[in-house]
């Protein structure tokens, strides 16, 4: 059989595409645009999510501003450190505030070898650490002049002169030297003492009460252990 002839032949008549290729492209093409459509949607929303993310840290930052890592807990006004008018609530967080300055500070300047691990059962220390401690918030405020900085050093290194002073009576400090590499630590139970201690001070103040007049005499003018 000639190819003539099969072509005539109607067994050999093939039929027309049964797919519609216009009608085809036109789906793809809408199916295209639905996922574009959602996948804009999701990126609408994660945008959104991104940038509300980043008002909150914004926020964040701006309501902590003062309360980051990279100094001690702020102190209250100079009038927070009158011991003889606390109650026993402001005692308690002034001792809170002074432990924790005093920490700091040893860590940042290493002073072990200046500042005696019993600071806490000297009022004269104790009242040199709360001074240096509001100083410091200061110097180093919002409003604070460029040089308040330097000048809180200055004052830190007179202050670290007297502390020979307060403590030379009952000879506290060891005197030794050590070399750079050398870490020397407080004894491990010097936070429970000094911890021990403050709470002892502190449950000698009375509790607040309107009523209350301020204590005539002050909680630390003596030992006060």
């Amino acid at each position: 059989m000639t190819d003539a002839d099969m072509d005539m032949d109607p067994l050999f008549d093939l039929p027309e595409p049964a797919v519609d290729t216009e009608a085809l492209r036109l789906e793809f093409s809408r199916l295209m645009v639905d996922a574009l459509a959602e996948h804009t949607q999701v990126l609408d929303a994660l945008t959104s999510k991104v940038e509300s993310l980043h008002q909150q840290v914004a926020a964040h930052k701006k309501t902590n501003k003062k309360k980051d890592n990279t100094g001690p807990s702020a102190p209250m006004s100079p009038a927070g450190l009158r011991w003889p008018y606390l109650d026993r609530d402001e005692a308690d967080d002034l001792w809170g505030m002074t432990i924790g300055y005093a920490a700091w500070l040893v860590d940042r300047y290493f002073l072990q070898e200046q500042l005696p691990a019993c600071w806490a059962r000297h009022p004269a220390l104790v009242d040199e650490l709360g001074a240096l401690a509001l100083a410091w918030h200061g110097a180093h405020a919002d409003d604070a002049d460029l040089s308040a900085p330097l000048r809180w050093h200055e004052s830190f290194a007179r202050a670290r002169a007297r502390w020979e002073i307060w403590v030379r009576p009952t000879r506290c400090l060891t005197g030794r030297h050590a070399d750079p590499d050398t870490v020397i630590s407080w004894p491990d139970t010097s936070l429970a003492d000094t911890l021990a201690v403050a709470r002892e001070n502190v449950n000698r103040y009375p509790h607040r009460d309107s009523t209350d007049e301020p204590a005539p005499e002050p909680a630390l003018g003596g030992d006060p252990s």
